[in-house]
C-alpha cells in the first residue's frame, strides 16, 4: 500500500514537472515577438514583399524562412535595427506558403517562433488578352493601319469589351479613351468585361485606347486599340491671287488659282467640289478646283473658299481680304510733354491720327518740327522751313537743342501722313510755347498772433518759407504788405518790408524767412500780403503761386486793458483770504 501511494506521488510529481516545463516553454513563446504586418490567411501578395518584427527585447537575432513545399527555406537573419527585410516572392514558386521568424534569446532559452497563416504568391501577369470596340464603320482597331474609325456624333456612345486569363483577376482599366475623363475601372468585385461609354463631348482626331488588367498580387497586362473619329469635311489648297491679300488695290476682279493644289480630306472619303463666296452671301460652285476669275467689289471685301467631300461634308473655309480705299488720313492732334528752359534729356513727341480704311502706314509717314516766333503760319519763320524727325508716329527732339535759350518761342510740329492704299496728306501745324523753368510758391505762411493792441507797439510776427521747384542761384525778392480788410478798389497796399534773399539762398530749394514784424497802429481789421519777385523781374513758370494772403486785427487799448486789469484784483483777492485765514487760527489758539 505504502509503495503504491509513493508511485502514485512521484507519477505527479512527474505530470507537474512537465507541466511546469510546458508553462515555462509557453511563457517563453508568449514575449509578444510578432510580425508586424504578416500575410493574412488566404491573401494574395507578389513583389517585394516587406516583412518587419516588434518586441525582440532579449533576442540576439531573428531568422525569417518561408515554407517552400514540405521545407523551410531562409530569407533573412534579422539582428538589430530596423528588425526589417524585404522578400522578392518571385524567389519561390506561386502558390501557397507560410513565413515563419524564429527569435533566439541572448540568455540562452528557448527559441520563439512564430509562424503565419497560409497565403498565396502570385507573380504571373494575366494572359491572353483580348480587347475590341463595337459598331466601327471601317477596320477593328487591332493595329494603326487598321484602326477603327467612327463618323460619330459628340453625344454618341462607345461599347468596348476585354477578357483575359489568370487565376486571380481583380480588375480591368482603360484610359486614352475620346471625351473628357476615362470609363471607371472594371472591378474589384463583379467583373462585366465591357464599358458603353458616352461622355458627351466626343472630339475629332486620332486615340490610343490602352486597356490594363490587373491581378489581385499586382500584376498587370496591357493591350492597345486604335481608334479615329472623322465628321469634318476635306480642307483646300493654297489659293494664288493675281491682286496681294490683305493690301489695297482699286482692281474689279481678280484671278484664283491652285485651290485644289495641296488640298486634303484628311483621311476622307475625297474630295467632291469646291465653293466660294463673298462676305457672307450664298455659296457658289466654283468647280474642281482650277483657274477662274471672280468679281471683287469695292471696299473691305472677304472671298472664302471651302472643299466638300463625297458625302457631302464641307470642310472649314478660307478667308481672304482684299481692301479698296481712296480717303485721306485724318489728323486728331499732337501729344506733346510741357517744355521748359529747364527742360533737358530726350523729349518724345506723338501724332495722333486716325484711317477709317486702309490705316495710317507709319513706314511712309514723317514727322517734322520747327521754331517760330508767334506761333503763328504754316511754315516756321525761326527755322523757315520744316525739319524732318523721320518715319513713324513717335519721335524724339534732337538731344542737342539748348532749351534755355528758347523761352517764349514757339515749337511747330507738322506732318506728313499716309495711309496703306497711298493716299497722302499734310497736317496742319501745331505749336506750342517754351516757357521758363524755374517756379517759386510760399509754404508754411503764418502769424503768431491773430489781435493785438493798435498803437501800443505790439508786434505779429509773419512766418514762412519760400520753395523753389529746382535748384536757383541767384536772388529773389521777398515782400510783405498791408491795406486795410474793407478797401476799396483804389486802396494801395502799403509796403511794410522788401527783402533780397542773397544770391545762392535758394540752392537747396527752400529757405526759411526769419520773421516778418509787424506792429498795427489804428483799429481794426487788416490783410497782409506776403509776396516772391512782387515786380515779376524772374521769368517764370507760374506767377499764380508767388503770393500768400493773411488776416489780422488790431484791438482799441482800452479793451485790450479791461481783460488785463482783472490780475491785480486776483492778486488782491487771494491777499484778503490769506489774511482771513490767519487770523481765524490766531482766535482758536487763544
Amino acid at each position: 500500500m505504502a509503495t503504491r501511494t509513493i508511485s502514485r506521488l512521484l507519477t505527479l510529481l512527474i505530470l507537474s514537472s512537465i507541466c511546469s516545463g510546458i508553462v515555462a516553454g509557453t511563457d517563453a513563446r508568449n514575449t509578444s515577438l510578432d510580425f508586424v504586418n504578416a500575410p493574412s490567411s488566404g491573401e494574395i501578395i507578389g513583389g517585394t514583399y516587406s516583412v518587419a518584427v516588434v518586441n525582440i527585447t532579449g533576442l540576439d537575432y531573428v531568422i525569417l524562412e518561408v515554407e517552400d513545399g514540405t521545407s523551410w527555406t531562409q530569407i533573412s537573419n534579422m539582428s538589430g535595427t530596423p528588425w526589417s527585410t524585404s522578400w522578392d516572392t518571385s524567389t519561390v514558386d506561386d502558390g501557397a506558403h507560410r513565413l515563419r521568424i524564429t527569435g533566439h534569446p541572448s540568455d540562452g532559452s528557448s527559441n520563439i517562433q512564430v509562424v503565419t497563416s497560409s497565403f498565396f504568391v502570385d507573380n504571373t501577369a494575366p494572359s491572353s488578352l483580348t480587347f475590341s470596340v463595337d459598331d466601327a464603320e471601317v477596320g477593328d482597331g487591332s493595329s494603326i493601319a487598321n484602326r477603327a474609325w467612327f463618323d460619330i456624333s459628340e453625344s454618341g456612345s462607345m461599347v468596348f469589351r476585354w477578357n483575359a486569363s489568370d487565376d486571380n483577376l481583380d480588375k480591368a482599366v482603360i484610359s486614352g479613351v475620346p471625351g473628357s475623363g476615362n470609363p471607371p475601372s472594371d472591378g474589384p468585385g463583379t467583373l462585366l468585361n465591357r464599358w458603353s461609354w458616352a461622355p458627351g463631348d466626343f472630339s475629332e482626331g486620332l486615340y490610343t485606347v490602352s486597356l490594363t488588367v490587373h491581378d489581385k498580387a499586382g500584376n498587370t497586362a496591357t493591350r492597345s486599340l486604335y481608334l479615329g473619329i472623322d465628321r469634318a469635311g476635306p480642307t483646300t489648297g493654297t489659293p494664288v491671287f493675281s491682286v496681294s491679300e490683305n493690301s489695297w488695290t482699286n482692281d474689279a476682279i481678280v484671278t484664283v488659282g491652285a485651290l485644289s493644289a495641296g488640298a486634303s480630306d484628311n483621311g476622307g472619303i475625297g474630295i467632291d467640289h469646291y465653293e466660294w463666296r463673298v462676305d457672307n452671301d450664298d455659296w457658289n460652285n466654283f468647280g474642281t478646283g482650277s483657274t477662274s476669275t471672280l468679281p471683287l467689289p469695292e471696299g473691305q471685301r472677304v472671298l472664302s473658299f471651302r472643299a466638300v467631300d463625297r458625302l457631302g461634308n464641307s470642310g472649314p473655309s478660307t478667308n481672304h481680304t482684299f481692301w479698296t480705299d481712296h480717303t485721306d488720313p485724318v489728323a486728331g492732334g499732337w501729344s506733346i510733354p510741357e517744355i521748359t528752359t529747364m527742360t533737358q534729356g530726350q523729349i518724345s513727341i506723338q501724332l495722333i491720327a486716325t484711317d477709317t480704311l486702309s490705316g495710317i502706314d507709319e513706314s511712309n509717314t514723317t514727322l517734322r518740327y520747327g521754331f517760330d516766333n508767334d506761333g503763328m503760319g504754316s511754315i516756321p519763320d525761326i527755322t523757315n522751313q520744316w525739319l524732318s524727325l523721320g518715319s513713324g508716329m513717335n519721335a524724339n527732339l534732337p538731344s542737342g537743342i539748348d532749351w534755355s535759350t528758347k523761352q517764349g518761342d514757339w515749337l511747330g510740329v507738322s506732318a506728313i501722313m499716309s495711309d496703306y492704299a497711298g493716299n497722302q496728306i499734310l497736317s496742319p501745324p501745331t505749336y506750342v510755347r517754351i516757357v521758363p523753368g524755374i517756379d517759386f510758391q510760399l509754404e508754411d505762411v503764418s502769424v503768431d498772433r491773430l489781435i493785438v493792441a493798435a498803437n501800443t507797439g505790439d508786434k505779429i510776427n509773419v512766418t514762412g518759407t519760400v520753395v523753389a521747384n529746382q535748384a536757383f542761384t541767384g536772388s529773389v525778392i521777398v515782400r510783405l504788405e498791408m491795406a486795410p480788410s474793407d478797401r476799396t478798389t483804389d486802396t494801395n497796399w502799403t509796403v511794410l518790408e522788401t527783402r533780397t534773399l542773397n544770391a545762392g539762398s535758394l540752392y537747396d530749394g527752400r529757405e526759411v524767412l526769419d520773421p516778418f514784424e509787424v506792429r498795427i497802429l489804428a483799429s481794426g481789421e487788416y490783410d497782409l500780403k506776403l509776396s516772391i519777385d512782387p515786380d515779376e523781374i524772374i521769368p517764370e513758370k507760374d506767377d499764380g503761386n508767388n503770393v500768400e494772403y493773411l488776416v489780422v486785427s488790431g484791438a482799441r487799448p482800452s479793451s485790450i486793458g479791461a481783460v488785463t486789469s482783472f490780475m491785480p484784483a486776483l492778486f488782491l483777492l487771494i491777499a484778503v483770504s490769506g489774511w482771513m485765514v490767519w487770523t481765524m487760527k490766531t482766535t482758536k489758539e487763544e
